[in-house]
């Protein structure tokens, strides 16, 4: 029986109208081959291009929004990049405690907030992370170690989400809230479904409801309101893209209902918001 590699990796091509706010459990390395828009890590966002290199902690939200560019005039890819992901277990081999590997860990440490690579160092892990998708077994392993080793010694890293944000997603830890958050992250385009919800935890609605507002201080409604407002503030700085546009990819039935929560939450209207901040 073959044993499931340690190692995920390949090079992905995703299509302009693909997009989606996700975490999970894997760390993982990400590197722009083609293709140009924004990439959103927790609370920030940014432009991408071709060279972008990213290595994201787990349980980290992210989503890449690409430039409506077809890399191919026959086909309707607009983005390609090269991924590695590797699951908390490759980590808990004995060999990383060993001070040889502090550089790794270092590197693991830094994936908490997210880390754009810069520079030579760019050049260098580029260079090694082409590799891994034609690679297995231990030939593998060695080069995404020695991509860790690189990232933990480098200079060139910038921390692609604020000071705060890995405590954020950290509150409100309960098995039960984080499976509600789990199934949020993975729904937020779809109608609340309360029943799924509470089989999901084992609950009944009522206790759901009540035991989710004493845990984190707000309804379910509320929460999956600012989760959506949230990644929709952010995907406001594309102005290539409608308010209609975001206020239904973010989850929402209707603009007029979009609007009165984007106001209720941000303080601003939309379309003020998007002229104040991403003028």
């Amino acid at each position: 029986m073959k044993n499931k590699s340690s190692i995920q990796s390949g090079v992905f091509q995703q299509s302009f109208d693909k997009r989606e706010w996700h975490y999970h459990d894997s760390y993982e390395l990400i590197m722009i081959s083609e293709g140009t828009g924004q990439r959103i890590v927790g609370d920030t966002m940014e432009n991408f291009k071709p060279g972008d290199l990213v290595f994201l902690g787990k349980r980290l939200p992210h989503l890449w929004i690409s430039d409506q560019i077809k890399i191919d005039p026959g086909s309707d890819k607009c983005v390609e990049s090269i991924f590695i992901q590797f699951e908390e277990s490759f980590m808990e081999m004995k060999m990383i405690a060993l001070s040889e590997f502090e550089s790794v860990r270092k590197a693991i440490e830094y994936s908490s907030r997210g880390i754009v690579i810069l520079g030579q160092s760019r050049n260098k892990i580029a260079e090694l992370m082409m590799q891994v998708p034609y690679l297995s077994g231990f030939d593998q392993i060695l080069n995404t170690l020695s991509i860790l080793n690189e990232i933990g010694q480098s200079k060139e890293l910038c921390f692609l989400t604020s000071e705060k944000y890995p405590m954020a997603i950290k509150l409100h830890g309960s098995e039960r809230v984080r499976k509600i958050r789990n199934y949020f992250m993975q729904n937020y385009q779809q109608q609340l479904d309360l029943q799924q919800i509470a089989n999901l935890v084992n609950m009944q609605p009522a206790s759901l409801c009540r035991f989710f507002k004493a845990e984190t201080g707000q309804t379910l409604s509320e929460y999956i309101n600012r989760m959506r407002i949230d990644l929709a503030s952010k995907m406001l700085m594309n102005k290539t893209l409608k308010i209609e546009e975001i206020a239904f990819e973010c989850g929402f039935n209707t603009i007029s209902y979009f609007n009165r929560q984007f106001k209720k939450i941000t303080g601003t209207p939309p379309l003020i918001y998007q002229k104040k901040n991403f003028h």
